[in-house]
Parts: C-alpha cells; structure tokens; sequence
C-alpha cells in the first residue's frame, strides 16, 4: 500500500489554524510529511501554493515521491537571505561519499532559487565554496549518490548556484521536462553521473552555460534538448566520454555553442572524448559555433547537423585536433 501525506500551503502560511502562528520555514510541513512516512516509503502530495524553505528540503531515504500541482501551481522558493540548497534527493552530509539513496521521484513542481534576495559571491551555504568538493552548492536540486532517480515536468529558475545539479556517482536518471533558467551559473549541470536519460530540456537565460558535463558524465543519452540565450556557452563538455546528444538545439550562446576540452591542457586521459553530437543544429553563436579547446579525440558531429550564424567560425580546432564530422553536416 502506497502512504499518501498531503501537504497544503495553507499549513505554512497564516490562517491554517488561527492559534498557531506563521511558521518560520515555510517548508517544514514537506520535511515532517517526508519523516512520517514508513519505511517502504511513499508518496508526499505537495498542494498548490509558494512555500518558503529557510533550510533545505532533502530525501535522504528510498522509495519516496514529491508530487506537486504542476509546475504552474507548486513552488517551492527559497527565503529571502538564505543562501542555501533549496531541493536535496540524497544526503546533506557534506562527505566525499555521501550514503546512497534510490528509487525518488520529483515531479510537477517549481523551485524558485530567489537569487535577487541572496548574496551571489555564496555558492556554498553563506560563503564562498573555495575549491570544497565535500559541500553541497546552493543549487535549485541537487542529486548526489542517488541511483533510479526521476525528475519530471520540473522548472528550477534563479538558483544562487546551478539549476539542476547531478553528481557523487549518481545512475540511472531520468530527467524529462525540465525548464532551467536564470540560474546564477548553469541550467543544468552533470558531475560523476552515468547511464541516465535527459530528455525533453529546455535550458535558457542561464548566466553561464546552459548544460554543463564536468568531470566523469559518462554513457549518458541527451535528446530534445533547446539551449537558449545562455550567457557563456550553450554546452560545456569537460572529461566526460561516450555521451549520445540527439535532436539538440542551441541558440544565441554567449560565447561558444558547444565548448569541448580537457580538465587538464594537453593530458589525453582528462579529455572530453567519444561523445557523438547528432542532428544538431547550432545558430547565431557569438564566438564560435563548436570550440575544441584540446587534442580530445573521437569526438564527432553527425546526422544532417546544421552550425549556422557564428561570429567568428563554424568549428575550432585546436592545433592537432579534429572533430568528426559526417558528410551530411553543414557549417555556413
């Protein structure tokens, strides 16, 4: 039997019960639903309504289901000068191997980072992250360590820190219907993550990139993806290998529309390679529409793909690179 706890913005806002008074955290009623559950897990309804979280909502246990609203109807934002992760699926212990979680799903909801209100120089809880690889960004979600995760028909939007962010050999996602946009750095980002399905994306507005794999995104399948607008690079591709992009669209990229390289210059065994770019289609970059920043090899663009409008040159290359391409793609 599934265990239903419905969690209405009515109980973190004036007027639920007139003796208790507004709550300090608004989202505290999603945290205690979440702890209620039993051990085989279960679902949280979160009802329609905006609930401000003052400290993360986090799933650290299996078989749990955050169900909102609708993206439209569902938001949770984080509190004026929080500065903090707003959606954790995992553990908030801030190690280098964090304990596993397995089996979550989020979907139909809004997470509203609320960058306006935050000081931005705090990437990491109320300071700087300064090279920390144990703490835990103050993204809109974050995923880490987690396996069989579904995020669906999710926006994410003005994070102090990414979007959406995977990493801590996270597998076997699915990520479908997400919008991630005017977030303080990317749209969404993929650290140490395999064998997951992103599809349906739409990344845009973002400061930075709009997609960005950073060290070991591996074997994973992006399809459908439109990255629009970002201010720095539509995708940026660092150490990760054997990646399938299908059916992206990239537009208006601030610098390069896809920018590929090493997490260390001219070391082969950190590079992006053997990642396949398919029925791409590039436009209206404003540096270079696919930038190869290193001697990365096995990288290649195929399937009738299109680079278009770009304001220096359709495809650099750096000295003794090359990127695959296909007689049927086009660079004009």
């Amino acid at each position: 039997m599934v265990a239903w706890l419905v969690v209405s913005a009515a109980m973190a806002s004036p007027g639920f019960c007139a003796a208790t008074p507004r709550l300090a955290d608004g989202c505290e009623p999603i945290r205690e639903a979440i702890r209620a559950l039993p051990p085989s897990g279960g679902v949280v309804p979160i009802g329609p309504g905006v609930y401000d979280c003052s400290s993360p909502v986090a799933v650290e246990s299996d078989n749990v289901e955050l169900r909102g609203a609708g993206a439209d109807r569902t938001v949770l934002r984080l509190a004026d000068g929080a500065e903090s992760p707003v959606l954790v699926v995992g553990s908030l212990q801030a190690v280098l191997v964090p304990p596993r979680v397995a089996h979550v799903v989020v979907r139909d909801l809004t997470v509203d980072g609320n960058k306006a209100h935050q000081d931005t120089s705090h990437e990491c809880g109320h300071h700087g992250c300064a090279g920390d690889s144990t703490s835990i960004r103050n993204n809109g979600i974050t995923v880490r360590a987690a396996s069989d995760v579904t995020i669906e028909n999710v926006r994410v939007h003005d994070a102090l820190s990414g979007g959406l962010t995977t990493e801590k050999r996270s597998d076997h996602l699915v990520v479908r219907g997400l919008e991630a946009d005017h977030n303080y750095f990317d749209g969404l980002s993929g650290d140490d993550t395999r064998q997951s399905l992103f599809e349906d994306l739409y990344l845009h507005d973002n400061r930075m990139a709009g997609l960005t794999m950073d060290l070991d995104f591996d074997d994973n399948h992006i399809d459908r993806a439109r990255v629009q607008g970002n201010g720095d690079v539509g995708v940026f591709v660092l150490h990760s290998s054997g990646n399938l992009f299908e059916h992206m669209r990239i537009d208006g990229s601030g610098k390069d529309g896809i920018f590929i390289a090493a997490a260390v210059r001219s070391d082969a065994s950190t590079c992006a390679s053997g990642n396949e770019f398919r029925d791409l289609v590039v436009r209206g970059s404003r540096r270079d529409g696919v930038h190869l920043d290193d001697v990365c090899p096995g990288d290649s663009v195929t399937g009738h793909s299109t680079i278009s409008g770009s304001g220096r040159r359709c495809v650099y290359e750096y000295p003794g690179s090359r990127l695959a391409a296909d007689a049927s793609s086009i660079c004009r």
